[in-house]
């Protein structure tokens, strides 16, 4: 009613000369409702819009979903990409509701699901195959000499992970390591100031260590299968977010495609973001597995046995125990195009 009497007031504000000018005041009446429900709506309309915002820190893996916001293929008003220092950042902002959507490995999903996250995974964006590994000083060759040593590893699903493996094909207790928890952004000062004998790391950090002499003992090669990179979104958002997940998913792959046909180029834009030698970038891929279009829909179409298998191997591991319903779609892939 108070638009409606605005409009009157309008009215006679705009045509005070015209005395003879009459409006049917049921003609009135519609064409104000109409206009006001109008304005209604599209308040209501721009009140529930709302960017996907997406957690994600330095990993060649996801480095084509930053490439993708160089490059302007992503809307940046409706994809906020959040840069966080690590996988537990990422989670941690998911936990606490400042984000959406994250990369994360696929136990750090469990994690979440394990603390009552509802998490979907719609997306693999690598599978680790030598990227993730256990750097150890010089002087350590076998696994077992690892007793008594300190090991920095990130409390991180992953981190607990990979030590639990490293600890278990060397037939050692946790209470027989000095374990050091460490982030991965201060594992280099760490390392470098001689607090660790070895660290349980990844790629791009891993080539630089082992360019200061640290040596690789163990990696994801040994697990095979096992540690799957993955973009994560809240189950209760997937539908308010449809488009802009798929709009993401469309940018990782488009920047897929660039690295593919144009590594040269591709290298020296990865390289600033990665911190490190243009000639170095290929190196930090020596050890993952970049599935395509097909292979993200062969791997998440249901039942998703090998994911599954994976995760339910994952949840017995770490003796966690939550609900894998709804764990993955690949109903978001559907008019993704490679």
């Amino acid at each position: 009613m108070a638009i409606i009497q605005l409009m009157q007031h309008r009215a006679r504000w705009v045509f005070p000369k015209m005395v003879h000018f009459r409006i049917p005041m049921r003609r009135f009446y519609a064409v104000a409702s109409s206009l006001a429900l109008t304005y209604f709506l599209l308040l209501t309309s721009c009140a529930s819009f709302s960017p996907l915002t997406v957690a994600s820190h330095m990993w060649p893996g996801y480095e084509f979903i930053f490439y993708a916001r160089q490059q302007g293929w992503l809307p940046s008003e409706e994809i906020h990409i959040v840069e966080t220092a690590s996988a537990s950042e990422s989670l941690q902002d998911l936990l606490e509701g400042r984000v959406e959507a994250a990369t994360l490995t696929l136990d750090e999903v469990l994690r979440g699901r394990e603390q009552h996250l509802p998490l979907t995974i719609v997306l693999i964006l690598d599978i680790s195959a030598g990227a993730d590994v256990l750097l150890v000083q010089p002087g350590i060759t076998d696994l077992t000499q690892l007793k008594g040593k300190r090991i920095g590893v990130e409390t991180s699903a992953l981190g607990d992970l990979m030590l639990n493996r490293i600890l278990g094909q060397a037939h050692l207790l946790a209470n027989e390591v000095q374990v050091v928890p460490v982030t991965f952004d201060a594992q280099l000062a760490t390392w470098q100031a001689g607090k660790l004998d070895a660290v349980i790391s990844y790629e791009p950090l891993a080539h630089q260590l082992e360019a200061l002499g640290a040596e690789r003992l163990f990696d994801s090669r040994q697990l095979p299968n096992t540690i799957f990179d993955v973009l994560a979104v809240r189950s209760d958002k997937l539908d308010q977010h449809a488009q802009q997940v798929k709009q993401l998913i469309q940018g990782h792959f488009r920047g897929l495609h660039a690295w593919k046909t144009n590594p040269i180029d591709s290298e020296y834009r990865f390289a600033r973001h990665l911190q490190v030698a243009a000639e170095d970038v290929p190196l930090l891929y020596r050890g993952l597995e970049l599935p395509d279009i097909d292979y993200n829909r062969r791997l998440l179409n249901a039942p998703a046995k090998e994911l599954y298998n994976t995760a339910l191997e994952i949840q017995t591991m770490m003796k966690w125990s939550s609900n894998l319903d709804n764990l993955f779609t690949a109903d978001f892939l559907a008019e993704v195009t490679p």
